[in-house]
């Protein structure tokens, strides 16, 4: 077997395993009313247990890449998939909103090195010229977890009877058997070599840093960076599902459209990108994603439609619209020094990662305003709480369009040599 055909196992393996952590941090908001059933949770709970999957994959960003450089894919990935295993079959066994909340923090620690790790795999196995197209694959491998937590999983919670314990707990086990495969099959590059210690010449972590934080270019892409994905959490993972149910439509078809806002950002990133690219413009396409959003967000608060398809090709926009995270990257490498790229990869991630923590968190304690009490499931509560909650999508996509005013057009070219 030549190497190609051994880093694409490789990296097949790799993908699963991503495409695994990405349906695990999508399933809550289809279990959303037997979980807030069972755990006596208020809606501040519930957002508080979804959001702890990023409080722990938020800073876990930054390091991910040194570990990556000392350890290689095959430990990480193994290592990932065992935490992610066991957070999941803890999640199945919860009785207690802490035991869930730290089931979910685990979840987020294995998950942190999915997206670094598939990358590496391309990097490490195939030649240059094919990464364009791997980075493609692994957009299109994130879009198809939170598919798969969507419709196809209400509609496993339809034949168990909402037992949402035996269904997770199998998920926990095939996350086990992922992890094997992982360890006995993964090697970190083709002549499968130890990865050695990082040259102690070379500057650490803190002292990259500091140095990155001096440039005032890299606050601003991030500022830009949380606003514009902060909505994806929100919708995608949570309070989505809940809203279109509380506007009469079944678990089943509501999870079938929340699945068309996977589909807008898996679509969208790339689109976006090449706009750009086409263009030579980055500053007006981010503009123009976070304008695209607050338009889509507002229609999508206010349409009165028993149509499933209006609320599909919304939220299709809403998910090209945050699209625009993908594109903050790309401005990013453009505006610091080359050999600080990675290091600010790994903090527009954090960035990233941060805005899902903050739109969950504040989406929860509004709803709370709205919530009568044990007796009453998430998806009881009043429309008009929904709508409140959903215009912090607005406001998350506003200050993503005032924080593009103040960015650096790089014309898609590097500002440093």
């Amino acid at each position: 077997m030549n190497h190609y055909s051994k880093g694409s196992i490789i990296w097949l393996l790799a993908g699963l395993f991503f495409l695994y952590e990405f349906f695990i941090r999508a399933f809550m908001g289809s279990i959303a009313e037997p979980l807030q059933s069972a755990l006596l949770l208020s809606p501040a709970q519930f957002s508080l247990i979804a959001s702890a999957y990023y409080f722990a994959y938020s800073p876990m960003q930054i390091p991910v890449g040194l570990l990556m450089d000392r350890y290689g894919t095959r430990v990480l990935l193994s290592c990932g998939a065992l935490f992610c295993a066991l957070g999941i079959l803890l999640f199945s066994q919860t009785h207690h909103f802490a035991s869930a909340w730290l089931a979910r923090f685990l979840m987020g620690i294995g998950s942190s090195v999915g997206f670094v790790s598939l990358l590496t795999v391309a990097v490490n196995w195939f030649p240059q010229r094919f990464f364009g197209f791997f980075a493609g694959m692994t957009q299109i491998l994130g879009m198809l977890g939170p598919i798969l937590s969507g419709a196809p999983l209400a509609f496993w919670l339809a034949a168990t009877h909402n037992d949402w314990r035996a269904i997770l707990f199998d998920v926990g086990l095939l996350g086990l058997i992922l992890t094997v495969l992982l360890a006995l099959i993964v090697r970190n590059r083709p002549d499968d070599k130890n990865i050695t210690a990082a040259n102690p010449t070379l500057l650490s972590l803190g002292q990259r840093l500091k140095l990155l934080l001096k440039i005032k270019a890299v606050y601003k892409i991030a500022l830009y960076a949380f606003f514009i994905y902060g909505p994806i959490p929100l919708l995608g993972e949570t309070w989505g599902t809940p809203y279109l149910q509380s506007r009469g439509f079944s678990l089943t078809a509501a999870t079938s459209m929340i699945a068309f806002l996977w589909l807008g950002l898996g679509f969208g990133s790339p689109l976006v990108g090449f706009i750009s690219d086409i263009g030579a413009r980055r500053k007006l396409v981010l503009s123009l994603c976070s304008l695209l959003g607050v338009v889509a967000i507002l229609f999508f608060i206010f349409l009165k439609s028993h149509y499933l398809f209006p609320y599909m090709l919304l939220l299709f926009l809403v998910g090209v619209a945050a699209g625009g995270q993908t594109l903050s990257f790309a401005i990013l490498a453009e505006s610091v020094p080359a050999h600080m790229k990675a290091t600010a990869m790994g903090f527009n991630n954090m960035a990233v990662m941060l805005g899902g923590i903050f739109s969950q968190s504040i989406a929860g304690l509004i709803l709370n305003h709205f919530w009568q009490g044990h007796h009453e499931l998430v998806t009881m509560l009043p429309l008009f709480g929904y709508q409140c909650c959903l215009f912090l999508v607005v406001a998350f996509f506003a200050s993503a369009c005032f924080m593009s005013l103040f960015l650096q057009e790089t014309y898609a070219r590097p500002l440093h040599t």
